[in-house]
Protein backbone atom coordinates (compact mmCIF):
# COMPACT_ATOMS: atom_id res chain seq x y z
CA UNK A 1 0.00 0.00 0.00
CA UNK A 2 1.19 3.73 -0.74
CA UNK A 3 1.94 5.76 2.19
CA UNK A 4 0.16 8.86 2.98
CA UNK A 5 3.03 11.13 2.03
CA UNK A 6 3.19 9.20 -1.67
CA UNK A 7 -1.08 10.12 -1.20
CA UNK A 8 -0.18 13.73 -0.63
CA UNK A 9 2.02 14.12 -3.51
CA UNK A 10 -1.07 12.15 -5.65
CA UNK A 11 -3.11 14.50 -4.43
CA UNK A 12 -1.19 17.95 -4.97
CA UNK A 13 -0.46 16.30 -8.18
CA UNK A 14 -4.20 15.90 -8.84
CA UNK A 15 -4.97 19.07 -8.19
CA UNK A 16 -2.61 21.57 -9.32
CA UNK A 17 -4.65 24.32 -10.40
CA UNK A 18 -5.52 24.57 -6.45
CA UNK A 19 -1.72 24.35 -5.26
CA UNK A 20 0.99 23.43 -7.55
CA UNK A 21 3.96 21.52 -6.13
CA UNK A 22 6.02 24.99 -6.39
CA UNK A 23 3.30 26.16 -4.10
CA UNK A 24 3.47 23.35 -1.85
CA UNK A 25 7.59 23.98 -1.81
CA UNK A 26 7.38 27.86 -0.99
CA UNK A 27 4.12 27.10 1.50
CA UNK A 28 5.73 23.56 3.31
CA UNK A 29 6.92 25.81 6.34
CA UNK A 30 3.31 27.05 7.17
CA UNK A 31 0.56 24.25 5.92
CA UNK A 32 -1.74 23.36 8.62
CA UNK A 33 -2.15 19.32 8.26
CA UNK A 34 -5.19 17.77 9.36
CA UNK A 35 -5.66 14.33 9.93
CA UNK A 36 -9.37 13.28 11.32
CA UNK A 37 -10.85 10.19 12.30
CA UNK A 38 -7.67 8.25 13.19
CA UNK A 39 -10.13 5.77 14.85
CA UNK A 40 -11.88 5.03 11.85
CA UNK A 41 -8.70 3.55 9.84
CA UNK A 42 -8.43 -0.85 9.75
CA UNK A 43 -6.65 -1.46 12.80
CA UNK A 44 -4.21 -3.28 10.81
CA UNK A 45 -3.38 0.11 9.28
CA UNK A 46 -3.31 1.90 12.19
CA UNK A 47 0.26 1.08 12.77
CA UNK A 48 1.42 2.42 9.19
CA UNK A 49 -0.75 5.32 9.51
CA UNK A 50 0.95 6.37 12.93
CA UNK A 51 4.68 6.17 11.09
CA UNK A 52 3.77 8.38 8.38
CA UNK A 53 1.85 10.62 10.51
CA UNK A 54 4.87 10.87 12.60
CA UNK A 55 7.25 11.17 9.16
CA UNK A 56 5.04 14.13 8.11
CA UNK A 57 5.59 15.45 12.16
CA UNK A 58 9.66 14.91 10.58
CA UNK A 59 9.52 16.18 7.25
CA UNK A 60 7.51 19.28 8.05
CA UNK A 61 8.55 20.67 11.64
CA UNK A 62 7.75 24.14 11.80
CA UNK A 63 3.82 23.17 10.26
CA UNK A 64 1.15 22.24 12.55
CA UNK A 65 -0.78 19.63 12.47
CA UNK A 66 -4.47 18.94 13.93
CA UNK A 67 -5.15 15.30 14.62
CA UNK A 68 -8.84 13.65 15.74
CA UNK A 69 -9.58 10.59 17.04
CA UNK A 70 -11.08 8.60 19.63
CA UNK A 71 -8.94 7.57 22.69
CA UNK A 72 -10.64 3.96 21.79
CA UNK A 73 -8.70 4.21 18.65
CA UNK A 74 -5.09 4.62 19.75
CA UNK A 75 -5.27 5.07 23.17
CA UNK A 76 -4.67 8.79 25.09
CA UNK A 77 -0.95 9.07 24.06
CA UNK A 78 -0.97 9.78 20.24
CA UNK A 79 2.30 10.32 18.53
CA UNK A 80 3.32 12.16 22.21
CA UNK A 81 1.64 15.09 21.45
CA UNK A 82 -0.74 17.56 23.78
CA UNK A 83 -4.18 15.13 23.80
CA UNK A 84 -7.45 17.46 24.65
CA UNK A 85 -10.77 15.73 24.87
CA UNK A 86 -13.74 17.68 23.70
CA UNK A 87 -17.12 17.10 24.80
CA UNK A 88 -20.65 17.48 22.68
CA UNK A 89 -22.74 20.26 23.13
CA UNK A 90 -26.39 20.37 23.97
CA UNK A 91 -28.32 22.05 21.25
CA UNK A 92 -29.35 24.78 24.17
CA UNK A 93 -25.94 25.30 23.72
CA UNK A 94 -25.08 25.02 19.72
CA UNK A 95 -27.96 27.74 19.73
CA UNK A 96 -26.72 30.09 22.08
CA UNK A 97 -22.68 29.35 20.29
CA UNK A 98 -24.73 30.75 17.19
CA UNK A 99 -26.33 33.33 18.30
CA UNK A 100 -23.24 34.62 20.18
CA UNK A 101 -21.21 34.11 17.02
CA UNK A 102 -23.80 36.56 14.91
CA UNK A 103 -25.23 38.73 17.29
CA UNK A 104 -24.05 41.52 14.98
CA UNK A 105 -25.89 39.66 11.80
CA UNK A 106 -29.73 39.35 13.05
CA UNK A 107 -31.28 37.65 9.81
CA UNK A 108 -28.34 35.42 9.22
CA UNK A 109 -28.08 34.16 12.91
CA UNK A 110 -32.58 33.55 12.61
CA UNK A 111 -31.54 31.85 8.80
CA UNK A 112 -29.10 29.49 10.87
CA UNK A 113 -31.24 29.03 13.43
CA UNK A 114 -33.73 27.31 11.36
CA UNK A 115 -31.75 24.74 10.16
CA UNK A 116 -30.99 24.07 14.24
CA UNK A 117 -34.26 24.35 15.89
CA UNK A 118 -36.55 20.93 15.54
CA UNK A 119 -39.91 21.78 14.38
CA UNK A 120 -38.61 24.19 11.77
CA UNK A 121 -39.81 24.12 8.68
CA UNK A 122 -35.70 24.12 7.85
CA UNK A 123 -34.52 21.81 10.54
CA UNK A 124 -31.87 19.76 9.13
CA UNK A 125 -31.25 16.86 11.68
CA UNK A 126 -27.69 15.94 9.97
CA UNK A 127 -26.47 19.42 10.76
CA UNK A 128 -27.71 19.55 14.27
CA UNK A 129 -26.26 16.60 14.72
CA UNK A 130 -22.64 17.97 13.28
CA UNK A 131 -23.19 21.02 15.01
CA UNK A 132 -23.13 19.62 18.90
CA UNK A 133 -18.98 19.20 18.05
CA UNK A 134 -17.91 21.82 19.26
CA UNK A 135 -14.75 21.56 16.90
CA UNK A 136 -17.05 21.61 13.72
CA UNK A 137 -19.25 24.33 15.26
CA UNK A 138 -16.59 26.81 14.99
CA UNK A 139 -15.77 25.42 11.67
CA UNK A 140 -19.25 25.37 10.55
CA UNK A 141 -19.70 29.48 12.37
CA UNK A 142 -16.63 30.57 10.64
CA UNK A 143 -17.71 29.51 6.98
CA UNK A 144 -21.80 30.76 7.53
CA UNK A 145 -19.97 34.46 8.60
CA UNK A 146 -18.03 34.35 5.19
CA UNK A 147 -21.06 33.20 2.71
CA UNK A 148 -23.70 35.34 1.72
CA UNK A 149 -25.87 32.17 0.74
CA UNK A 150 -26.45 29.90 3.68
CA UNK A 151 -28.21 27.63 2.48
CA UNK A 152 -25.97 26.36 -0.03
CA UNK A 153 -23.43 26.33 2.88
CA UNK A 154 -25.42 23.94 5.63
CA UNK A 155 -23.37 20.79 5.89
CA UNK A 156 -24.79 17.51 6.17
CA UNK A 157 -21.78 15.50 7.02
CA UNK A 158 -18.11 16.07 8.00
CA UNK A 159 -16.79 16.38 4.57
CA UNK A 160 -19.21 18.98 3.73
CA UNK A 161 -18.09 20.83 6.51
CA UNK A 162 -14.57 20.74 5.64
CA UNK A 163 -15.13 21.84 1.86
CA UNK A 164 -16.72 24.65 2.61
CA UNK A 165 -14.66 25.77 4.76
CA UNK A 166 -11.77 25.39 2.58
CA UNK A 167 -13.53 26.43 -0.41
CA UNK A 168 -13.89 29.63 1.75
CA UNK A 169 -10.57 29.98 2.66
CA UNK A 170 -9.23 29.15 -1.29
CA UNK A 171 -11.65 32.61 -2.27
CA UNK A 172 -10.13 34.78 0.32
CA UNK A 173 -6.36 33.64 -0.98
CA UNK A 174 -7.59 34.29 -5.14
CA UNK A 175 -9.32 37.77 -3.83
CA UNK A 176 -5.73 38.93 -1.75
CA UNK A 177 -3.84 38.20 -5.18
Amino acid sequence: KESTVDSLAEAIQKFEKTLSLQDFEKYKDNLIFLFDGLDETSPLERERVKMDIEEFITLFPQSKFVITSRPLGYGKKLFQLDAFGILPKTSGQVINTIKEFFKDDKPKMEEILGYMIEGSPKFNKKFAELATNPCYLTIICNTLKLTTDISKNIPNNIGEVYKNFLEIIKNREIERE
